[in-house]
């Protein structure tokens, strides 16, 4: 334009999002996996001399695992090699954490992460994006967040009819592409909870502290 060459833009930055030209996340979340990793590094070697799980735990808390849940609502991953990689990043440090406390020794190759993450008490980073959706959608329905334009798009059900158990969102069979939206996942994240009975809970009697307790119990019990 004007004899000055355009070049094509294949990633662009908005909102703190990175997208691609398909408008897909996945150039954000490969970088979030790329700081998360690096971060962990410099983690690793910043204890070298420090043998306590606990501590080491809430650093990991604070300096990495924050870096991998920043506003997961919006980009929380739906193809399975994504989230394999975010929790590889897991991983990597519960298998740092069984060397410092097994006097230097790896577990076996090939070990089951679940067996890790009962081993320290961690949620897997997938299920915790499952609790940040049914947090984030229970504090716009009981006002602890003011997004008017959010609440007035949820499909909210009425059932016709007295049933003992129905899901509390109506919901449509999604094409690919909005299945991955922020509406779509956490209204189904909350469906599913309530389907399956994963806490004793009402949604709109209960606390957010009972919420987040029983979603957290659940996960650390099923591993």
């Amino acid at each position: 334009m004007n004899d000055v060459p355009l070049f094509r833009v294949y990633v662009k930055k908005g909102l703190g999002l990175l997208f691609d030209s398909k408008l897909s996340l996945k150039p954000h979340i490969l970088q979030i996996i790329k700081d998360a990793n690096r971060s962990l590094g410099f983690l690793i070697r910043l204890t070298k001399c420090l043998t306590s799980v606990p501590p080491l735990k809430i650093l990991y808390f604070a300096l990495d695992r924050s870096k991998l849940e920043y506003v997961c609502v919006i980009w929380d991953p739906q193809q399975r090699y994504l989230v394999k990689s975010m929790e590889s990043v897991q991983k990597r440090f519960l298998k740092f954490l069984h060397w410092k406390k097994n006097n230097k020794s790896y577990p076996p190759r090939g070990s089951e992460y679940e067996l890790l993450l009962k081993e320290f008490d961690i949620v897997s980073l997938e299920d915790r994006r499952i609790i940040s959706q049914a947090t984030m959608l229970f504090k716009i329905l009981h006002n602890l967040s003011n997004v008017p334009e959010f609440l007035e798009r949820l499909p909210i059900a009425v059932p016709s009819f007295f049933a003992r158990r129905h899901s509390p969102f109506y919901l449509d069979m999604p094409r690919d592409f909005l299945s991955g939206s922020p509406v779509y996942r956490m209204c189904n994240a909350l469906n599913v909870v309530h389907r399956h009975s994963l806490v004793d809970f009402d949604f709109l009697a209960g606390s957010l502290s009972s919420l987040i307790n029983g979603l957290v119990k659940y996960f650390k019990e099923k591993y």
